[in-house]
């Protein structure tokens, strides 16, 4: 048989054309298989790549979360110590203030005994004007003596 008479035999022509066709199909499912295998690895790579972000945003969130408490504890402290030392502080003004305005009743009482009151100053006033009169008046009825 020569090649003319291959071309002119269907059931041969059939043959060759059915085995191109299988081995079409054969490489077709070949790369197919490939196209699956390479979605199946990146779909492994993407659930690795997945599961590392969520464990790196879970860690992360979690430091977050820590250190946040961390610092309002921190806070939390630095403000009762400030409370602390501005209580302090103001018992040691009100100690002072109470001390001063002792101080002042002390030389405010200590003034008044030095001083007369007005009523005092009247009646001593009064006083010594009559005694100046009394004397004036012994001076003109009785004279001057030496």
């Amino acid at each position: 048989m020569t090649q003319t008479h291959i071309l002119d035999d269907p059931r041969l022509l059939l043959l060759v054309t059915g085995l191109a066709w299988s081995a079409l199909i054969a490489l077709l499912k070949k790369a197919v298989n490939a196209v699956e295998n390479k979605i199946d690895d990146n779909a492994k790579k993407v659930s690795a790549l997945q599961s590392e972000m969520a464990t790196i945003v879970g860690d992360t969130k979690y430091r977050i979360e820590r250190n946040f408490r961390d610092l309002v504890d921190e806070s939390r402290t630095d403000i009762k110590e400030l409370g602390v030392c501005i209580e302090n502080a103001a018992s040691e003004r009100r100690d002072e203030i109470a001390k001063l305005e002792r101080e002042h009743d002390e030389k405010m009482e200590s003034l008044r005994r030095e001083c007369v009151s007005r009523h005092e100053f009247r009646l001593l006033s009064i006083n010594m004007n009559e005694k100046i009169e009394t004397i004036h008046k012994h001076i003109i009825s009785n004279g001057v003596k030496d």
